[in-house]
């Protein structure tokens, strides 16, 4: 149970880096600004708009967005 609350730490610490360093410079973790989502699938477009910036690849949509589902 040590390494799994070890990796989760670890995880958790990265993500919310990852999410500062997007917030300094404005632009949505997701898409990384692009205002897309670009996915592999055979079934699906090669590129989606994004759903947590609503398109707009920024960081103040993303967390408005994110706000509002908690």
């Amino acid at each position: 149970m040590k390494v799994k609350s070890l990796l989760f730490s670890w995880f958790n610490k990265r993500k919310l880096k990852y999410h500062n360093q997007m917030k300094k410079i404005n632009k949505c973790p997701e898409c990384r600004g692009h205002g897309f989502i670009i996915t592999s699938s055979t079934y699906l477009a090669n590129s989606l708009e994004c759903y947590a910036c609503n398109s707009t690849g920024r960081y103040s949509e993303w967390e408005q967005e994110n706000s509002d589902q908690s």
